[in-house]
C-alpha cells in the first residue's frame, strides 16, 4: 500500500478520520445528554425550594422574606413586614422581600448559597443569578420567588399570561436567567420551547398559558408559545422562562 509523505497509508488515514469523527460525535452526544439531565432537574429543584419554604414556615410561623422577626434570629438581616406575602418592591415603595426570602432561607440553613437580600444594581426588581437568587443546575438559570395577588392583576400585571384561578392569589417560583430589566419581574429565557414543553407535560398540562406551570410573557413575546395553548416547538433557540405555582 502506497504511503503519503507523512508515512501513513490511505487505510490508516481513513481509520484516523473515523476515530476523530467518533470522538466528535461522542462529545456532541455527551453535551446533549448533560443538557437533558439539567433540564429534567428543574422539576426536582422546584420541589426542593417549595419544600424549603414550607419547612421555614413550619419552623418560624412566617414565610421567608416576610419574616418580621428575622433580625432577632440572625444578626445583620432585614425584617419583612409580616403581612403573609413575599412582596415585590414596586418603585422603591416596598421591602425587597423577594430577595430577603433567599437570604432568610440560607440563614436558616434550608438552602445552600450566600445571598445579598437586596436587588441588583439595575433596579428594584433586578434578579441576579447566584447573587440575590439561587442558581439552577441549568446553565445561566436561577430561581425568582414572588407573590402575585389579585390586586396585581387588577393593576394590569401582564408579565405572566395567566388567568386568575390558575396563578393568583399565589406565590410563584420563576425559572429564568437574570432579569430582563431592573424594573420588571420577567427573567431572560433559558429554555427552548421543546424543553419547556417537556417540563410542562411532566408536571402539568403541557399548555403554556394555563395551569400550574406557565410560560412568561417578556421581551420575546410570541416566540416561546405560538398560541395560548401550543408551545412553539419549531423554534430551536432559548425563548422560554417558566413560572411555577407553589400552592401557598
Amino acid at each position: 500500500m502506497k504511503k503519503n509523505d507523512y508515512g501513513f497509508t490511505l487505510v490508516e488515514l481513513s481509520i484516523v478520520i473515523v476515530i476523530i469523527g467518533l470522538l466528535i460525535g461522542g462529545v456532541v452526544v455527551g453535551k446533549s445528554l448533560l443538557r437533558s439531565s439539567r433540564v429534567m432537574s428543574i422539576t426536582a429543584e422546584f420541589a426542593a425550594y417549595k419544600q424549603a419554604i414550607s419547612n421555614f414556615n413550619d419552623k418560624y410561623q412566617a414565610l421567608p422574606g416576610d419574616f418580621a422577626a428575622a433580625s432577632g434570629v440572625w444578626s445583620g438581616v432585614t425584617n419583612g413586614d409580616g403581612n403573609g406575602l413575599i412582596a415585590v418592591n414596586i418603585s422603591a415603595t416596598r421591602l425587597d422581600e423577594q430577595f430577603l426570602a433567599w437570604q432568610h432561607l440560607q440563614k436558616a440553613e434550608m438552602i445552600k448559597g450566600n445571598y445579598t437580600g437586596t436587588a441588583g444594581t439595575a433596579g428594584v426588581r433586578d434578579r441576579v443569578v447566584g447573587t440575590n437568587i439561587p442558581a439552577s443546575q441549568l446553565n445561566s438559570a436561577g430561581w425568582g420567588l414572588i407573590s402575585v395577588t389579585l390586586t396585581d392583576i387588577a393593576g394590569g400585571y401582564t408579565e405572566i399570561p395567566y388567568t386568575a384561578p390558575d396563578i393568583a392569589p399565589n406565590h410563584v417560583l420563576w425559572l429564568g436567567g437574570n432579569s430582563v430589566s431592573g424594573i420588571v419581574d420577567s427573567q431572560n429565557p433559558v429554555l427552548t420551547p421543546s424543553e419547556a414543553l417537556d417540563i410542562d407535560k411532566k408536571s402539568d398540562d403541557g399548555i403554556p398559558r394555563q395551569g400550574k406551570i406557565v410560560a412568561q410573557a417578556n421581551g420575546t413575546t410570541g416566540t416561546c408559545s405560538s398560541s395560548a395553548t401550543v408551545y412553539n416547538t419549531s423554534a430551536k433557540l432559548f425563548y422560554c422562562a417558566l413560572v411555577f405555582k407553589t400552592g401557598f
